[in-house]
């Protein structure tokens, strides 16, 4: 008999002892949550194939993108993959022939369509009162959203930040990241408007008094022992409504803003070289997918600027 809650427990606990980050940790455990709790609601046998099935058909008809269904299902068939290792389950539900096919999900792969204009990103910067809500609350929404805006930050990476890691100053201003992607250390930028919306929400009273710099920065809780780190899909979904209030563009996460940072300085004329060190990417190749991503006719305005501008003289 499969007992679900022992095998989440089991599968966790390996993912923890190989060092996986706490982002993937929490993500595996909400997909395979959402999975489980699929399976209680249809009463439906959780290491059947049909029982998979009918969730990836209850994915489709909830409006996921084919890449997202292809990561939930990823991340079950290695769950019930380890499962079957250990014999805690007889069969992997998740057959080879229920993940998308590749030329699907390469064709679905299209240009960032949430990024920013310029004009956009502008009017985040410089709003400052919202129209409806608590003052204190629109301060922290906006240093949230300017951190991830003027810094290029992932949302683990920021849900994990805290005031120490914070270097104030106008010239040699920085945000550390103690933890990112892979668990790599690096520094990003740290402009002045970010810096003053910053102090301005910290200056707010939402963060409790008695918090030690080593306490997350934006959190959940009304003492400073309940203080806790916002959770990630909650940061994004603030993030969104508050572009949209500013802008009146929908749908923009947090990893949108990633990328209007990444175009802003691309289009600034800053080198990939530099772009890759402060957006923390391994290898030079990400970031040029990432750049070519967000501007997929650069090349063809780059030429069109050459002979433009030989004709002209």
């Amino acid at each position: 008999m499969f007992i679900f809650d022992r095998a989440i427990s089991a599968y966790l606990a390996d993912c923890k002892a190989n060092e996986m980050s706490q982002h993937t940790q929490e993500m595996y455990a909400r997909i395979i949550g959402k999975y489980r709790a699929h399976c209680m609601h249809q009463s439906m046998d959780p290491v059947a194939p049909a029982t998979a099935a009918d969730y990836k058909l209850s994915l489709a008809a909830g409006g996921l993108k084919l890449q997202t269904i292809a990561t939930y299902l990823g991340v079950l068939s290695g769950f019930f993959g380890f499962c079957v290792k250990l014999g805690l389950a007889a069969q992997n539900p998740v057959l080879p022939d229920l993940m998308p096919p590749q030329k699907k999900l390469k064709a679905e792969k299209k240009p960032y369509s949430h990024l920013m204009t310029q004009e956009e990103i502008i009017a985040v910067f410089q709003a400052t009162k919202a129209n409806r809500g608590h003052k204190a609350f629109f301060l922290r929404n906006r240093a949230i959203v300017l951190m991830l805006l003027g810094c290029g930050m992932r949302n683990a990476e920021l849900t994990d930040l805290c005031p120490c890691d914070l270097v104030f100053g106008e010239d040699d201003g920085a945000v550390i990241i103690r933890s990112g992607k892979g668990d790599k250390y690096r520094q990003t930028i740290f402009p002045m408007p970010v810096q003053e919306a910053v102090k301005a929400y910290l200056s707010s009273g939402i963060r409790p008094d008695g918090l030690t710099d080593n306490a997350p920065l934006f959190g959940i809780g009304q003492t400073a022992e309940e203080w806790h780190k916002i959770n990630g899909e909650n940061l994004s979904i603030t993030v969104s409504r508050f572009i949209e209030a500013i802008t009146g563009h929908k749908a923009v996460r947090s990893h949108a803003c990633r990328h209007a940072f990444a175009s802003q300085l691309l289009s600034s004329g800053v080198k990939v070289q530099e772009i890759q060190s402060v957006l923390g990417h391994g290898s030079i190749t990400t970031t040029e997918r990432y750049a070519a991503m967000l501007d997929p006719h650069a090349p063809v305005k780059k030429g069109n600027q050459v002979f433009n501008s030989l004709l002209a003289k």
